[in-house]
C-alpha cells in the first residue's frame, strides 16, 4: 500500500521536470520545484489512502458508536 502514493510521487517527480524544463528554467529550479510538488503529492496521497483505509476498515457491521455512547445518549434523552 506503500507503493502507490511513491509511484504517483515519482511520476509526478518527471512530469514537472518535463513541464519546467520546457519553460526555460535553470536545472537547479526546475528540480528544486519538481522536488517540492513529488513530496506533496506523496504526502497528500498518503494522508487520503490512510484516511479511505481507516473509514473502510470500519466496515464490519459494527457501528461507529460505542456501547457507551448510545447508553450516554439514551440517558440523556430520558432525563430530560
Amino acid at each position: 500500500m506503500d507503493k502507490i502514493p511513491l509511484q504517483i510521487g515519482l511520476l509526478l517527480f518527471f512530469i514537472s521536470i518535463i513541464i519546467f524544463s520546457q519553460n526555460g528554467m535553470g536545472i537547479k529550479d526546475v528540480l528544486i520545484r519538481s522536488l517540492i510538488i513529488s513530496i506533496a503529492a506523496v504526502i497528500l496521497t498518503q494522508v487520503t489512502v490512510l484516511f479511505a483505509a481507516k473509514s473502510l476498515g470500519n466496515s464490519n457491521g459494527k457501528s461507529m458508536l460505542s456501547e457507551n455512547t448510545r447508553k450516554s445518549a439514551k440517558d440523556n434523552r430520558e432525563g430530560n
